[in-house]
């Protein structure tokens, strides 16, 4: 996936009916941090350089004559992640949010090029956590885990600091005059410092919801597929159960795909089954996948029996019915997908269970 593309001279020429002409000069802004309805600029003399406010003002990238500027934001219409500074005289067409749209819509060549471009470089943010949020807090931290799942799922990028094992965590909170009983906290914007926030709280602090109009809409979509597979994604790919075993229960298939999701960065993953055979509740092609994975260990007629832990998980005791056995693990993970009516009794010994 292309981040950087050039244009052709007959693509720009098409693309300069529905743009703006400008001059530019050196140490000129198009366009800061937090600005919404950013502008979509194609450089046709000079250089702009892409960078991230703060301490450093570090520049991530530098659009050169036939490229454009812009990411994700752009399409969105949310607020911009970053700034745009011209650092050689010459030119630009400038796009607004609605051009860009109706262009994209009209020229399909055009279209994928943006678009394509765009996307790798929202991705190439999100892995690099160059963004306007640095989370501070712990693994064991329920409300922790809520926020980091709300940013990825939102594409958000965002740093991570764990106040248990970076080194440099202690020096960032001390500059923010915050302690670690206010975990999680925010600091979104360069500006603002949130403790404990809510969903709700973060996200008007992002204004996520700046170019959502309350206008009658065909559908609305609230979910992206089973909750079982959902939690184990965000799970994985945020690095919750990086190299740590985990549990998870069920015998259908949003179990299956949670252990085949989480046999990526964890190990091992222990699938808890309480029936004799998986064939009586899930696909044949992922039963194939699970017996299969080298990372994924099945446990038939075993169910838990036991927790504990000292204000989170630490400890999980199972049942094996077909071996009458008893065994136990220092496990900190357990994800439950045990269908509609879930058995959930057990979840009343947990130290703490969060929302």
């Amino acid at each position: 996936m292309r981040d950087n593309p050039n244009l052709s001279e007959e693509q720009i020429d098409r693309i300069r009916s529905v743009a703006q002409l400008r001059s530019v000069q050196a140490a000129e802004v198009l366009y800061e941090p937090s600005q919404p309805d950013a502008p979509l600029f194609i450089v046709l003399e000079g250089n702009v350089s892409i960078s991230r406010t703060g301490e450093d003002d570090k520049i991530l990238a530098v659009r050169e004559a036939n490229q454009f500027t812009g990411e994700m934001s752009v399409i969105s219409g949310k607020r911009s992640l970053l700034k745009a500074r011209v650092t050689g005289d010459g030119s630009v067409l400038e796009l607004s949010r609605d051009k860009i749209l109706s262009l994209m819509a009209k020229d399909t060549e055009l279209g994928e090029i943006f678009m394509e471009a765009l996307v790798a470089r929202r991705l190439l943010m999100i892995q690099s956590g160059e963004g306007n949020v640095v989370l501070f807090g712990a693994k064991s931290s329920a409300r922790t885990l809520a926020l980091r799942e709300f940013l990825t799922r939102n594409a958000h990028p965002f740093t991570y600091v764990d106040i248990d094992s970076d080194s440099f965590a202690s020096e960032l909170m001390e500059k923010l005059a915050v302690r670690n009983s206010e975990i999680p906290v925010v600091y979104c914007n360069n500006r603002y410092v949130l403790r404990n926030p809510s969903i709700a709280e973060l996200a008007q602090c992002l204004d996520l919801n700046i170019n959502t109009d309350k206008s009658v809409r065909d559908v609305v979509v609230l979910s992206a597929g089973p909750a079982g597979l959902a939690a184990a994604v965000y799970a994985a790919s945020e690095g919750l159960c990086d190299s740590e075993e985990v549990i998870a229960v069920g015998g259908g298939n949003s179990a299956g795909q949670a252990a085949v999701f989480l046999a990526h960065s964890s190990v091992p993953v222990h699938l808890f089954v309480r029936s004799q055979k998986l064939s009586d509740s899930m696909s044949q092609y992922l039963i194939g996948r699970i017996e299969a994975h080298r990372r994924i260990e099945i446990h038939y007629r075993t169910r838990i029996t036991g927790v504990g832990g000292a204000g989170h998980l630490e400890h999980v005791e199972w049942r094996d019915d077909a071996l009458r056995e008893t065994k136990s693990g220092p496990i900190r993970h357990v994800f439950a997908m045990a269908g509609a009516a879930p058995r959930t009794e057990m979840a009343r010994r947990f130290p703490r269970v969060g929302q």
